[in-house]
């Protein structure tokens, strides 16, 4: 995926939107508020999903938080953070938090190089903690210029008062990525070998331990791109799994806990030279709620922002999103909205509606 130029970080800014999605030249002061153009469909899915209907009427401007496209953007309560690339290939990054009523604030903290995947919540203590992921390699046959890379998962305080650290379940010599946090419970997708073989598997932990519970084991054709725990123990999970014949893929959101079966809760596929997916995974405080938006690049498959009730996985939430390939984060409580992002899209930049 190409990345825009880079500009300096530290001087966050925010750029009028243009109807072609694209950021121009002329930028204004951070936070400034946007006409409402090609995002007016997400302005009333913002408020259908976190206000009474009776809100719809007088939805709030948009406003860009970074003129930048994340590598990654997460949410929890009514904090965002996002990983911003440094570089066009986006091996640097930093790591940017905004709380509700405060403007975005860069960590001074540097992040491992190769930073791709984020999530914020809480640790075992109560604290605010993003857990970071490197990008580890896919496939593909390592030689002596381009060795494998392997993902760690590291803890950063959202305070940004001490430095990264790797947790103890991401041991040197491990593979791991897809990580996902609530009240201290982690999950994460581990690429390991079996009696079947070299698999992703899906694997349940913490943050202060050096042990995991291996929850489900993946095929030799399957990936883990995103996980999350949530209510009564269980973990939500996307798993790609791609079509040796079609060279598409069949994506499906589940959830599981450990010694028994996985249920779907949703699912999307794709083929030929479109890709399709599930966004970030969101759960709700205690893990009773899952907020997903399915996403679409250069296909005609459904985009929407769904969100389930758990661990029964009825949805108690659905709407369609403004573009297909855009990624919806749900930011909720005192600074309620949505943050849009489009990883693999045109427009570029991330966005925030707040709630009408």
């Amino acid at each position: 995926m190409s990345r825009p130029p880079f500009r300096p970080a530290l001087d966050l800014v925010a750029s009028r939107a243009s109807p072609s999605g694209r950021a121009p030249a002329a930028a204004t002061s951070l936070g400034r508020r946007l006409a409402p153009r090609r995002v007016t469909a997400t302005l009333t899915l913002a408020a259908g999903l976190l206000v009474p209907a009776a809100a719809h009427a007088a939805p709030a401007d948009p406003v860009v938080l970074d003129a930048k496209t994340p590598l990654d953007a997460a949410a929890f309560g009514d904090t965002i953070a996002w990983l911003r690339p440094l570089d066009v290939r986006g091996t640097h990054a930093q790591l940017v938090v905004r709380e509700a009523g405060a403007e975005p604030r860069v960590l001074a903290q540097t992040l491992p190089a190769n930073v791709n995947d984020l999530v914020i919540g809480r640790d075992a203590t109560g604290a605010r903690v993003a857990i970071l992921a490197t990008a580890s390699t896919r496939g593909g046959i390592p030689v002596r210029s381009t060795p494998v890379r392997k993902g760690a998962l590291y803890e950063l305080p959202l305070s940004g008062d001490t430095a990264p650290r790797r947790l103890a379940v991401s041991r040197p010599g491990t593979d791991l990525a897809a990580p996902g946090l609530l009240r201290g419970r982690l999950s994460f997708a581990k690429r390991e070998t079996l009696r079947e073989g070299v698999r992703w598997t899906l694997r349940r932990g913490s943050t202060t331990s050096s042990t995991s519970t291996l929850l489900s084991r993946g095929t030799a054709d399957a990936t883990i791109p995103q996980t999350t725990p949530v209510a009564r123990g269980r973990v939500a999970y996307v798993v790609s799994t791609r079509d040796r014949k079609t060279t598409g893929a069949s994506v499906v959101l589940r959830q599981v806990r450990a010694g028994h079966r996985s249920t779907v809760l949703g699912r999307t596929d794709y083929g030929g030279a479109s890709e399709s997916g599930f966004g970030p995974l969101t759960p709700s405080a205690e893990g009773g709620r899952l907020t997903a938006s399915r996403w679409t690049v250069a296909g005609a498959h459904v985009h929407d922002l769904s969100t389930w009730s758990l661990p029964g996985g009825s949805v108690v939430s659905n709407a369609k999103t403004a573009r297909a390939p855009q990624w919806v984060v749900p930011v909720v409580g005192t600074g309620a909205g949505t943050a849009t992002f489009e990883p693999q899209g045109t427009a570029q930049g991330l966005t925030f509606t707040p709630a009408g």
